[in-house]
């Protein structure tokens, strides 16, 4: 896998004095499956920040991992450690359709994907068949009264109120 340079030269720039890979980056790259013995080698590693995406490729090809998989996890534990080191809250909430990119910090479904899956629940019975269209219900429902708040909220206060 490349590093995609904009992105992490975006970053350096931006947070000069921060060290990727921290305990921020371990927790991800072990919540995504990285092997331990990987693992234990990036915590035992003296170098800990890296100016260009070309440098910490080059360290990534002088400490043997070739992985593709490993390489992105390894990657992506970098970027979310300087988040973090920076102070990006990780309770922060990301709504996705639950592509697995996104699966970070806390997450959740967006409204459409979620009612998707209540939706291909196959009741066996006349309880469970009940209990799905009133999960399905509950959520049109809740989608409903958000709209409606939103609408109130758009036409109850004039923009330029004090």
């Amino acid at each position: 896998m490349q590093i995609d340079p904009t992105s992490w030269n975006c970053w350096a720039k931006r947070w000069k004095n921060v060290t990727p890979l921290n305990a921020g980056a371990l927790d991800y790259m072990a919540g995504q499956k990285l092997p331990k013995a990987l693992l234990a080698q990036l915590d035992a590693s003296p170098e800990r920040c890296w100016g260009k995406a070309a440098d910490f490729e080059a360290w990534l090809d002088s400490q043997k991992i070739t992985d593709p998989r490993h390489r992105r996890i390894m990657t992506e534990g970098a970027l979310m450690g300087g988040l973090l080191q920076q102070g990006i809250p990780t309770h922060l909430a990301v709504i996705s359709d639950d592509a697995g990119q996104f699966n970070v910090f806390d997450h959740a479904l967006c409204w459409i994907h979620a009612e998707r899956l209540v939706n291909r629940l196959i009741p066996v019975n006349d309880r469970q068949k009940a209990a799905v269209n009133a999960v399905r219900d509950a959520i049109w429902t809740l989608y409903a009264d958000l709209k409606a708040y939103k609408q109130h909220l758009l036409y109850a206060v004039p923009r330029n109120a004090p």
